[in-house]
Order: C-alpha cells, then sequence, then structure tokens
C-alpha cells in the first residue's frame, strides 16, 4: 500500500514522507498517515471485508466536531 501512496504523492506533487504517522489509532490495526498536512492515508490490517466506520475521525478530518445538526 505504500507503494501506491508513494504513487499518488508524485502526481499530487506532495511529499511522500508523512507529517505525522499514527499507529492503532480509533481501531486496533489501525494506521494514519498525513501528507502535506492535507492529504491523508489510512492502513489498516486484519480488516475484513466490512471495514468499520469511525464517526468521530471521519468528521474530525473534515473540521466538524459532532454529528449534531445545526439550529
Amino acid at each position: 500500500i505504500w507503494e501506491k501512496i508513494k504513487q499518488q504523492a508524485n502526481v499530487f506533487a506532495i511529499s511522500q514522507t508523512p507529517d505525522a504517522n499514527t499507529t492503532n489509532d480509533s481501531l486496533p490495526g489501525y494506521s494514519w498517515a498525513v501528507f502535506d498536512l492535507s492529504v491523508g492515508a489510512i492502513l489498516a490490517r486484519s480488516v475484513g471485508l466490512t471495514v468499520p466506520v469511525c464517526e468521530g475521525d471521519v468528521l474530525s478530518w473534515f473540521g466538524c466536531s459532532s454529528l449534531e445538526h445545526p439550529t
């Protein structure tokens, strides 16, 4: 998977070296890597065909803090 990430980094002209890399974040076996502070890659080991969704992480990535509807 890291070869694919490096290829995509070349396509988008961003660094191939992650600015941040976190392991076992959200769920065991998950690794997050952030490139150029704008592109994220998630590697999930030992995950079956149904990948668990971590709503909080997704919302956080897009700058949202909760699932609450605005009033």
